[in-house]
């Protein structure tokens, strides 16, 4: 059990290492690049602060979304390719 323990660990160490590394090739990404400069743009016009502070307030929201369900994307991802892989393993080697 303490073995299936770290290695669920490991795991998750992993994934959490590779969200981070797609992230930053992500942002790197010239459409990327031109969206957040747009949002960056637009929220800089904004004139009333209470209108700014909604955005700012939807971008901390968006933030931590984004933060949450990658985990969950890039784990779920990571089992269908296991998965297809070994149907597809089992399909070579039973003919």
């Amino acid at each position: 059990m303490e073995h299936e323990t770290d290695l669920i660990a490991y795991l998750h160490e992993m994934a959490d290492l590779r969200i981070r590394g797609l992230s930053e090739q992500a942002s790197q990404q010239p459409d990327f690049k031109k969206v957040n400069q747009a949002m960056l743009d637009f929220m800089e016009s904004a004139q009333d602060e209470k209108i700014l502070a909604v955005l700012l307030n939807y971008e901390d929201l968006k933030n931590e979304y984004i933060s949450m369900i990658m985990p969950y994307l890039y784990i779920a991802g990571a089992r269908d390719s296991l998965m297809l892989y070994g149907l597809l393993s089992k399909q070579i080697y039973s003919s």
